[in-house]
């Protein structure tokens, strides 16, 4: 994607929240580039009290067309896979943290702030954590888990997605929480824990 290209569409997705001014909204839909985008995203997003930025992978900032554009413009970075359970910890106990790495070493290296995502999910996890959690129950399986990841990013996130999806109403139950594995083996409890274990792993970082 050129970079004009990929400004445009960022700018249109800003427009369309409402954080643009009538010139900024006129210029997109000209379909021309003016002086009224030549202040980033980012600082746009800022004056107005807001965070902006975007998930990615390290399959795109390897781009570096479209890494220009990003640090230029983005605040904030969510990792889009390269945290999901399922990738840092493929085998028991063996953790792969160097996708999270390149990308939380992109962000600092730009100003930007960069968002933990997730530390628990129903989807995305590695092949041995359902049989772990039916045959033991073991609660170490969600809390040494969020100990390890968070702690190893302690004081360098600026916000953690602990419980990730949580709520799924379609699901039936009462209190609309999604069916999971996690729900299954701990019942709702395993939410307060998920928070309980990010606080003391990351004790300063905004927890979601």
């Amino acid at each position: 994607m050129r970079p004009a290209l990929s400004r445009r569409i960022l700018l249109q997705t800003l427009c369309a929240m409402g954080l643009c001014a009538g010139a900024c909204h006129a210029a997109v839909l000209r379909g021309t580039v003016t002086e009224s985008i030549d202040v980033p995203l980012r600082e746009r997003a800022r004056a107005r009290g807001i965070l902006y930025g975007a998930a990615t992978g390290t399959y795109q900032i390897a781009d570096a067309a479209f890494a220009g554009v990003l640090a230029r413009e983005a605040g904030i970075l969510v990792p889009e896979y390269e945290m999901k359970r399922g990738v840092i910890e493929p085998v028991r106990g063996h953790f792969d943290f160097s996708g999270c790495d390149a990308l939380l070493a992109f962000a600092h290296q730009h100003g930007m702030q960069f968002r933990g995502h997730p530390l628990v999910w129903h989807h995305r996890n590695p092949d041995w954590l359902d049989a772990a959690l039916a045959a033991s129950r073991d609660p170490k399986l969600l809390v040494d888990y969020i100990t390890a990841v968070a702690g190893r990013y302690r004081g360098r996130m600026h916000s953690w997605d602990v419980v990730n999806e949580a709520i799924a109403p379609a699901d039936g139950r009462s209190d609309g929480l999604r069916e999971t594995a996690w729900l299954k083996a701990f019942g709702p409890s395993y939410i307060d824990e998920a928070f309980h274990a990010a606080r003391a792993a990351d004790p300063h970082a905004l927890l979601v």
